[in-house]
């Protein structure tokens, strides 16, 4: 039963992905989509940015990506979200303008060269991140894939923010990152 539930899972992702990369194609909303440690927390960097355009400029639409059963806490606050690999959030994360993540996507959701993807990152990074880690001991993968992975992620960030500029030393590093970096602090703190 485990093996077939799998193999639905795989299918159901490859579709998810045909659809989005398609959809992707389409023209664009002005719209910012967020997400926060893979939907599960409406903070950090991504909830400051948001906060900052509601407060500023409520005419711009923003939606948050949550996953299931993580609503709550976006229900408090009155967020506009959509749950995560739902059918509303097929038809909004492709089609929005502005994606603003702190943390990475998986490799199939493509974004198109007018979809904005800005990297807000969570932390300063005190240990080593990414392609810096010598051995990468995860399931499912050798270190020569996640480092290969993390590297493909970053080319498809517009923009990294960096605390100061010891992080950014250390993300171009750590994410093979060639893009540009807005040292600007971190919209939570700063």
């Amino acid at each position: 039963m485990n093996s077939i539930r799998k193999k639905l899972e795989v299918i159901y992702h490859k579709i998810v992905a045909i659809f989005f990369t398609f959809l992707g194609k389409l023209p664009k909303k002005n719209m910012y989509f967020f997400e926060s440690f893979h939907g599960k927390q409406f903070s950090d960097n991504p909830r400051a940015i948001y906060e900052y355009i509601q407060g500023n400029h409520p005419e711009i639409k923003c939606v948050w990506s949550v996953k299931k059963g993580f609503e709550s806490n976006f229900d408090d606050h009155q967020v506009p979200y959509v749950i995560r690999m739902s059918f509303s959030w097929l038809f909004t994360m492709p089609r929005a303008k502005y994606w603003v993540c702190n943390t990475r996507l998986p490799e199939w959701m493509k974004k198109d060269k007018t979809t904005i993807y800005i990297q807000t990152w969570h932390g300063t990074p005190l240990k080593k991140l990414g392609c810096d880690i010598d051995d990468v001991v995860m399931p499912g993968t050798t270190t020569e894939k996640y480092k290969r992975n993390i590297f493909k992620e970053s080319k498809r960030w517009d923009y990294l923010i960096s605390p100061n500029r010891y992080s950014s030393i250390i993300f171009r590093s750590a994410f093979k990152y060639e893009g540009e970096i807005l040292e600007i602090g971190y919209p939570r703190n700063d």
